[in-house]
């Protein structure tokens, strides 16, 4: 799929800036007795209230549109893809563009390109080697996604602290 690059440009700093780029680990839970291995699976979210720019987005992408909650007196809407092509394809295409979201961006495309992919596990046991390996992807994301913290040095002529 081929965008001009405004669009790309303008949808990379949407999801910059209103974005959620995610591994998502599911543990099989009662009623699921039958599954024993964990499901994982990549996501990318962008919220916003503005549903006409997200319904845009779906226009050109896919994958779904819904509200995600009210906040006040303005609903809050999400659009949002899971399928491995398409997440491929998206944060291939926005990448260059990225700024403060490059390296999740970055980690997921290794991540979906070293993973094991079969349809189904099902009762068949995932090998302890691709959990490993999924789980550990899993956690370079969540340390990439957590804030860091000020440092005492100054940081182009400041103090560096916050008031």
């Amino acid at each position: 799929m081929r965008h001009d690059l405004a669009t790309v440009a303008y949808i990379a700093g949407f999801v910059d800036g209103e974005g959620h780029i995610a591994i998502e680990k599911t543990m099989p839970g009662k009623g699921l007795q039958r599954i024993v291995n964990p499901h994982f699976g990549v996501r990318i979210t962008v919220a916003n209230t503005d549903l006409t720019t997200l319904e845009w987005i779906h226009s050109l992408w896919g994958g779904k549109v819904y509200v995600q909650k009210k906040m006040g007196l303005r609903p809050v809407y999400s659009w949002m893809i899971t399928n491995r092509q398409v997440v491929t394809e998206f944060l291939s295409t926005i990448l260059p563009h990225l700024r403060t979201k490059k390296d999740q961006a970055e980690l997921v495309l290794e991540y979906l390109s070293q993973i094991t992919v079969r349809r189904s596990y099902g009762r068949w046991a995932m090998p302890d080697a691709e959990v490993a390996l999924r789980d550990g992807y899993r956690e370079r994301l969540l340390e990439l996604r957590r804030p860091q913290r000020l440092t005492e040095q100054p940081l182009n002529g400041t103090t560096g602290r916050v008031k």
